[in-house]
This record gives structure tokens, C-alpha cells and sequence, in this order.
């Protein structure tokens, strides 16, 4: 189960973890742990939730890849952040 915008590349190698089983939400006052957790596809700059199992198998995202994700200059060997 999930929502929002899945990857469309099939890049699973640049997958990551950007919120692990929690919610931010002003709405709902703030942290609050989930069931689900946040994914990013490094490659093809989709975001999405789910609570499937897979998600425990996939890296957490860096403060480096942060960083450089939100400037748009995610670029190295094996991932290259391409528009929508």
C-alpha cells in the first residue's frame, strides 16, 4: 500500500529512505511515528509512502544526498537526477 508519486524508472538502487515509520505533519501536531515511511527515487525525483515490507530493505537517505537532492545537483556514478 502507498501514496503519491512511485517510481517510474525502476531504479531501486537509488531508492531511499527520507522519513522511516513517522509522520511530520503541522496538521496533526508535529512528529508522530507511522506504519508508513517516506521514499525518494534519487533518479527519476519521486516521493512516495508506503508501509510495505520492502521498505526495510532499502537505504536511509544521507545528509550529503540530502543536501545535494535539494539543491537539484544529485549527480555521481551510479545516479544521475534527471527532470520530470
Amino acid at each position: 500500500m502507498s501514496s503519491g508519486q512511485a517510481c517510474q524508472c525502476g531504479r531501486r538502487d537509488a531508492w531511499r529512505i527520507r522519513q522511516y515509520r513517522h509522520n511530520n505533519s503541522t496538521f496533526h501536531g508535529g512528529y508522530q511515528t507511522s506504519s508508513y515511511s517516506g521514499l525518494l527515487c534519487l533518479a527519476c525525483n519521486r516521493g512516495w509512502r508506503s508501509k510495505a515490507a520492502y521498505v526495510d530493505t532499502i537505504t536511509h537517505l544521507t545528509d550529503a544526498e540530502r543536501e545535494s537532492w535539494l539543491r537539484g545537483n544529485w549527480k555521481d556514478e551510479h545516479h544521475e537526477r534527471t527532470p520530470d
